[in-house]
């Protein structure tokens, strides 16, 4: 879970490399006060956060959708970092769920995205190579069981 310090961080170094912004950043600071001055530097931030690897979002293991943080010009720098903690969700949090389905004329991989938002971020190449390794684990638990039906 991302920590409040965190959330800052990530405001802090993102409005910065967005604005150029160097002076002191109060929590207390409207956006506009620091270099948000308009919808181009809002979206800049937006993107800094949700995109940059290295100090948004994702630099903490968490993510955010492009439209999912609702901060304006007029927002204070701590509303930003609230949104930012409260929103952003860790990676693992939206992982698929296997299930081996196992019934006397059949064995089928039922693979589900969980009922949460971000379902968007599934991949038809994560679907594959996780449905791949339940085959596997599957095979290799077949595998075994036939031995042990020998002996």
């Amino acid at each position: 879970m991302m920590s409040l310090t965190e959330a800052e961080q990530i405001a802090d170094d993102c409005i910065r490399q967005a604005v150029g912004w160097a002076d002191l950043i109060k929590p207390s600071n409207k956006l506009k006060e620091i270099g948000v001055v308009d919808d181009t530097a809002r979206g800049a931030v937006n993107d800094e956060i949700v995109t940059n690897p290295e100090i948004g979002v994702a630099s903490v293991d968490h993510q955010l959708e492009a439209d999912e943080l609702s901060f304006t010009i007029n927002s204070k720098f701590f509303e930003l970092r609230d949104e930012i903690f409260n929103k952003a969700d860790e990676i693992g949090a939206n992982a698929l769920r296997l299930t081996i389905v196992a019934t006397r004329n059949e064995t089928r991989i039922k693979v589900e995205a969980p009922a949460k938002r971000k379902v968007s971020r599934i991949t038809e190449k994560t679907i594959k190579r996780k449905k791949k390794a339940a085959e596997n684990l599957l095979r290799a638990k077949t595998d075994n069981e036939k031995e042990s039906n020998k002996k």
